[in-house]
């Protein structure tokens, strides 16, 4: 029984941190789509605002249980940072899909 509790703890802790890693990246997201905006033109942002990681396939269902989860769970709050949420699930459900059809 101890084990199952420390496994639901684990699982909360990561679904946790997993939700902020996606605000966090929806916000520079965000940031993105905002200078865009202002800009119009791609050569004005600055490349070290962008971020790019590695991760598993494991990894990416994670990360997109814990979008989905946030976005359900939505408490209210700045609409560009929902719709910014609402953009990063669709993409990394493309990513999910795209990674499903190239299995030979």
């Amino acid at each position: 029984m101890d084990l199952l509790v420390a496994a639901v703890v684990v699982d909360h802790l990561v679904v946790d941190l997993l939700a902020a890693v996606a605000v966090a990246v929806a916000a520079v997201d965000h940031l993105v789509v905002d200078l865009l905006a202002a800009e119009d033109t791609v050569e004005d942002i600055d490349p070290s605002e962008f971020i790019n990681m590695d991760i598993s396939k494991d990894g990416l269902i994670l990360v997109y249980k814990s979008v989905s989860f946030h976005l359900d769970k939505w408490c209210g709050g700045d609409p560009r940072e929902q719709e910014a949420l609402f953009m990063m699930k669709d993409n990394l459900l493309r990513i999910i899909l795209e990674q499903q059809f190239q299995k030979p």
